[in-house]
């Protein structure tokens, strides 16, 4: 099977308020050679951190206030 290409379904960016992020699989995040899980301790802060600074690296605003709400379903 070939593939010819591909098309990407992007909402417009939110300019103000929330932003409601779903993934098909959790988001794994290394912290002191431990791999996190959503939920455990220092999650967040390390999200926020890795999502800083890829924003950082592109030259995109940083994400602020990140809070989290883990549904496994």
């Amino acid at each position: 099977m070939k593939t010819r290409g591909l098309a990407v379904d992007v909402a417009p960016p939110a300019v103000h308020g929330p932003v409601e992020l779903d993934t098909a699989t959790p988001v794994v995040i290394k912290h002191e050679s431990r791999y996190l899980l959503p939920g455990d301790d220092h999650y967040l802060l390390r999200l926020q951190h890795n999502l800083t600074h890829k924003a950082d690296v592109l030259g995109l605003p940083a994400p602020a206030n990140l809070s989290g709400r883990f549904v496994i379903l």
